[in-house]
């Protein structure tokens, strides 16, 4: 019988749900691009990518913090969340300017905790290793992960269709992607039934 942080862990990983991001994939070629990767995920080494996703999980637990806080006043509580705004605000600028994002146009993916498929020009064979970053909007968080290619297939229109599988990835970013899916289901779902309440 499965246990069930199993259970959960493998109900996150199939959760798909179609969006539009923007994504930065490239391939790792040798062990030094990937030790590279993987110091930026665990923070060894600074990426103003990463900055917000960070700030995101670290205002969870200042919430916490500041509600167990005897004694606050509502001024300080208005400071303090006041503040993290704008430290927020800063992460994400920050990784839209890493990512020139502006440059880049929106891409549709099929998303999960587990990995993504997407559409690419470029063609990869089974299990190449890529380092994967997205956007996710409208929080505009970064997400880094290391990946291995699982499926690249010719599409009829030219490019490929590329999906991943995430090898490697912060828990704290597993958890946002987890919690932007589920927000990005229940936007699809009411969609849905407007439209149909339209028909």
């Amino acid at each position: 019988m499965n246990s069930p942080t199993k259970r959960e862990s493998e109900r996150r990983e199939y959760f798909r749900v179609s969006d539009d991001v923007t994504l930065s994939v490239h391939k790792i070629d040798n062990e030094d691009d990937l030790e590279m990767a993987r110091g930026k995920m665990c923070d060894a080494i600074p990426d103003r990518f990463t900055l917000a996703a960070t700030f995101t999980a670290q205002t969870a637990d200042m919430q916490r913090l500041l509600h167990n806080m005897p004694g606050k006043s509502q001024e300080l509580s208005a400071y303090l969340s006041k503040l993290d705004n704008k430290l927020n605000r800063l992460a994400q600028y920050m990784v839209l300017d890493s990512m020139h994002a502006e440059e880049l146009p929106l891409k549709a993916v099929s998303l999960s905790a587990g990995g993504v498929a997407f559409h690419g020009e470029a063609s990869f064979d089974e299990n190449d290793m890529l380092e994967i970053r997205m956007v996710l909007y409208p929080d505009l968080v970064g997400v880094l992960a290391i990946a291995r290619v699982v499926a690249c297939e010719p599409e009829s229109g030219g490019g490929y269709h590329v999906a991943v599988e995430f090898n490697e990835m912060r828990e704290r970013d597993r958890d946002l992607l987890v919690k932007h899916s589920i927000h990005r289901d229940t936007i699809l779902r009411r969609k849905e039934r407007e439209a149909g309440e339209v028909d």
